[in-house]
């Protein structure tokens, strides 16, 4: 018996030993298919690959998070880019294709003024998310059923960040934005789809906003 159990245990050893597959990682200008969620199943074909920005603070994260293969990453296209149409997969295809990973979600960035700029991965919670003014980054985010509409959300932030109601470019772009004292801009709007409560995103700097119009 005993060395029956020897045996075992040097088996699970040399098997810890023997190096992973590798990863398949997309590339630009591979067609891939993928579910966002059951409403949204995206077909395109993949532009420019981004750089990755390692967390230095954090080594652990960086060997557990860091997964390329897992990532849904569009890649980065001008604001008026027009993506190559492909047939409807049926039903059946969306229903197998695998949801994303919680930290790895549909992302994608566009650029204005016609910039070009490389990407990066830099978190969009870091002090610095972009990598050109021009640059505007996409996250489409799995949130879970919502029973609240998009104005009940910004009512909830305002009271909660004591943010401070700016009017002129709600009223201006049919929004609901307020501001908070590090300059910042949060504003929500509404989805005409009632399977969407709408859409929320950050500007860094209100003062900035029309100087770099399309």
């Amino acid at each position: 018996m005993r060395k029956k159990i020897l045996v075992t245990l040097s088996l699970i050893f040399l098997t810890g030993c023997f190096p992973r597959e590798k990863a398949d990682i997309p590339q630009e200008g591979e067609i891939v298919t993928w579910k966002q969620n059951d409403h949204l199943v995206v077909k395109a074909k993949l532009g420019p690959r981004r750089i990755h920005i390692p967390d230095t603070h954090c080594k652990r994260c960086e060997a557990e998070f860091y997964q390329p293969e897992h990532e849904l990453y569009l890649g980065q296209f001008p604001i008026d880019y027009v993506p190559e149409k492909f047939p409807p997969i049926s039903q059946e295809e969306a229903t197998m294709l695998p949801l994303p990973y919680a930290i790895n979600q549909l992302e994608f960035n566009l650029m204005l003024n016609g910039s070009t700029v490389k990407a990066t991965d830099k978190s969009f919670y870091s002090g610095q998310p972009l990598d050109d003014i021009n640059q505007v980054k996409v996250f489409v985010e799995n949130e879970g059923k919502i029973n609240y509409t998009t104005k009940e959300v910004y009512k909830r932030f305002l009271e909660r960040e004591k943010g401070e109601y700016e009017k002129n470019i709600s009223v201006e772009y049919g929004l609901f934005c307020y501001s908070r004292k590090d300059a910042n801009l949060w504003c929500f709007g509404e989805s005409n789809n009632k399977l969407f409560s709408g859409l929320s995103f950050n500007f860094e700097d209100k003062n900035k906003i029309g100087k770099n119009r399309s």
